[in-house]
């Protein structure tokens, strides 16, 4: 969160053999309680991941996982236990 925004940062192309910016670049200059995740939208690598964590941000809710349809396909789902 930076103030009431619920923020989270993403390195696209941990594909690339010529990354410039590393994950500790980034890193230093985020505050600690911002997430940082490394996705690739090329290979699918870790592009829901990201969203999970606003999702629990957003509502206030832990409770949100990742349900996999298949090998290409997730859909973000919530379980209310009360």
């Amino acid at each position: 969160m930076v103030g009431d925004i619920p923020i989270v940062v993403c390195c696209n192309k941990i594909d690339a053999l010529n990354r410039k910016i590393t994950e500790e670049m980034v890193k230093e200059t985020l505050p600690k309680t911002v997430p940082y995740f490394n996705v690739s939208a090329k290979i699918n690598y870790n592009i829901q991941t990201p969203l999970l964590e606003l999702a629990k941000k957003l509502t206030g809710y832990s409770d949100w996982s990742l349900q996999k349809i298949n090998k290409h396909t997730s859909f973000l789902f919530f379980y209310l236990c009360k």
